[in-house]
């Protein structure tokens, strides 16, 4: 994994700025800080800052082919490399490096730009195309790596990280509609970022840059029309994870895994066993919380003891949450209320002291239909119908609507107008396409996990200089178990002590991990991975919040009315817990702002380890 960077003027005759690709790529050096590499040519500056994972010592990029009129930068990593190489062989190609990053370029001279069609993994990458004059930018499937670009009259630029980008004097002001997609979601979907000027490559797409002109086309998108009937659903599932899991584990450095003891991460780690290198242990990294209500330990030990991993264990307090937060600000890149974000950065840190790789658990409720939202929704479809199932739906996954405008100033709340922030989730539900239940699981691949889940896993374990790898998005899987009939998905209601029914979500997953995880596991509800952010934000965050919300910049910055804001905390002080997440977005937007809008443009983290080493 890396950090990519790039310059491209409209001007042929207007030669790229090295020293500008120098400052970018030093916002983003946490992202690769074991080598860096530059491709400086005519009116292209392309820039990379490498984690070195595979073919540690001979993958230095950019990389050219074997003419040199193409090159690459690449973030991420190709699975299924291996398999596509000797074919490339076959054809003439001569390679250079044992790199997956060299398997894209030559794909790309054979196939153009489909080649991103063949490719299995998770990506984000540039290539300079000398005889087209073009740049080509890719992302992956599901958008599990992060690829942001602006689009000026005279020049485009690209990142990894939007932070890059503001170091090249980019435009900074804010876009309204992006602050009310916040204030809804608690994260901002779809192209939008919080600045005006500056766009996501949606998951699944390229741009072709040529001409001035920037080019978007879609290459893949989910099916949920079909339904494949198998023997043994649970048998052919778990084949499918297996392999997955086989793929995910190629490296040439350590890899480990985040281990919560829920059914996602213990099925990961017991498939990991079989894949591990003779007396190579699998090393497991779970974290907690001093509020038992919060702490999962219990259970993380338990798999680990079964399953015989080598544990680690991180203890957050809320010092530790506290001290935190202003790291957890600039490394997020966006304005983001998700609060088992600080957790996850810390786990990433301890994690690094022995692994550069993580495997983690991000997409098995998605693919598997495991929130409770999902059963909430699909009652109400039985029960009330289609609009009934899509409220239902938005209820439970803790969308805010424009119930957050109440926070905002007058004027702030007319320029918004009618915009209406959960339009696109009730578009992608209300669909003719496939079933309800297929529908609210493309949805959430779509925004929820792109946006939030996997923006979050990116950001925060690449913050420690870590890859974070995610096998139950592997597009196979996914593809797969989705295409399968919903009855293999639908909650079962099973007893509890008493008697008592409970619904147990995953069925299918947890079929296909029989054998393989404890059975208490097997049988565990949905947890989520809750934090207590409530206490903190009325504990060792009080003060902070309070200078926040009482500071002349945070009035003077027009979004918000201090007074209601204020006031809001006070409820939350008292003990009106709902008020929680409209304050505590507010907190981190505004903490955001400081960070990105008020701090020099040299910021505090902007550091340069050794000048980038440049390839004419």
């Amino acid at each position: 994994m890396c950090g990519i960077a790039g310059v491209v003027w409209l001007d042929p005759h207007r030669p790229a700025d090295g020293d500008l690709l120098e400052r970018m790529c030093a916002r983003i050096h946490h992202r690769g800080p074991d080598d860096s590499g530059a491709l400086v040519r005519g009116p292209v500056a392309l820039g990379v800052k490498r984690l070195s994972i595979i073919d540690v010592a001979g993958g230095h990029q950019p990389i050219w082919n074997e003419d040199r009129t193409r090159a690459i930068v690449f973030n991420g990593e190709i699975y299924n490399y291996r398999e596509l190489r000797p074919g490339l062989v076959a054809r003439g190609h001569r390679f250079t490096t044992e790199s997956d990053t060299e398997v894209i370029l030559h794909l790309y001279e054979d196939e153009g730009v489909g080649c991103v069609e063949r490719l299995r993994g998770m990506f984000a990458f540039a290539i300079y195309d000398l005889e087209t004059r073009s740049i080509l930018l890719a992302r992956d499937q599901i958008g599990i790596k992060p690829l942001y670009y602006a689009l000026e009259p005279r020049r485009l630029l690209f990142a990894s990280e939007v932070k890059a980008l503001l170091a090249a004097d980019i435009d900074r002001a804010i876009d309204p509609l992006a602050l009310d997609l916040f204030l809804c979601y608690r994260y901002i979907p779809g192209e939008r970022t919080i600045f005006r000027a500056v766009r996501k490559l949606p998951p699944g797409h390229v741009a072709v840059y040529r001409d001035g002109s920037l080019e978007l086309r879609r290459y893949w998108r989910l099916g949920i029309d079909g339904s494949a009937e198998v023997g043994d659903a649970a048998s052919a599932t778990r084949q499918v994870l297996d392999r997955s899991v086989r793929l995910h584990l190629r490296s040439d450095v350590p890899v480990g895994a985040f281990l919560s003891g829920g059914i996602d991460s213990s099925a990961l780690v017991a498939l990991m066993m079989r894949h591990r290198g003779r007396g190579e242990p699998v090393k497991t990294f779970s974290i907690g919380f001093e509020d038992a209500k919060f702490n999962e330990f219990r259970f993380s030990r338990q798999v680990a003891k079964a399953l015989g991993t080598e544990h680690t264990e991180l203890m957050v307090t809320e010092d530790d949450y506290a001290a935190a937060l202003d790291d957890f600000v600039w490394y997020i890149d966006q304005p983001m209320a998700d609060p088992a974000s600080i957790p996850v950065m810390l786990l990433s840190r301890r994690a690094k002291e022995s692994v550069t790789v993580v495997l983690s658990g991000e997409g098995g409720d998605e693919v598997f239909l495991g929130y409770s939202q999902y059963a909430k929704a699909l009652q109400a479809l039985e029960t009330r119908g289609p609009e009934a199932a899509i409220d239902a739906f938005i209820a439970g996954s803790r969308y805010f609507g424009v119930a957050n405008r109440t926070l905002l100033r007058p004027e702030m709340r007319e320029e918004l107008g009618r915009h209406d922030p959960l339009q696109t989730v009730r578009d992608l539900l209300g669909a003719r396409e496939g079933t309800f239940a297929r529908r609210m699981l493309r949805t959430d691949l779509e925004t929820w996990m792109p946006d939030n889940l996997l923006m979050k896993a990116d950001t925060m374990s690449m913050a420690a200089s870590i890859e974070t790898r995610v096998p139950y998005l592997d597009i196979d899987l996914v593809g797969f178990v989705l295409g399968l009939p919903d009855r293999e998905h639908l909650p079962r209601t099973a007893l509890r002590l008493f008697n008592r029914p409970r619904l147990l979500t995953k069925p299918l997953l947890r079929a296909a991990a029989k054998g393989l995880i404890p059975r208490r596991v097997l049988g565990r509800e949905k947890v989520g991975f809750p934090v207590p952010f409530a206490r903190y934000l009325t504990g060792p965050l009080r003060g902070r919040a309070e200078e926040t919300f009482a500071s002349r910049a945070f009035a003077g910055r027009g979004f918000f009315d201090p007074d209601t804001v204020r006031e809001r905390f006070r409820r939350l002080i008292a003990g009106d817990r709902k008020e929680a997440f409209p304050v505590w977005m507010v907190f981190c937007l505004e903490r955001f702002c400081r960070t990105y809008l008020d701090e020099p443009h040299d910021a505090r983290r902007s550091v340069v380890a050794g000048s980038l080493k440049q390839m004419v």
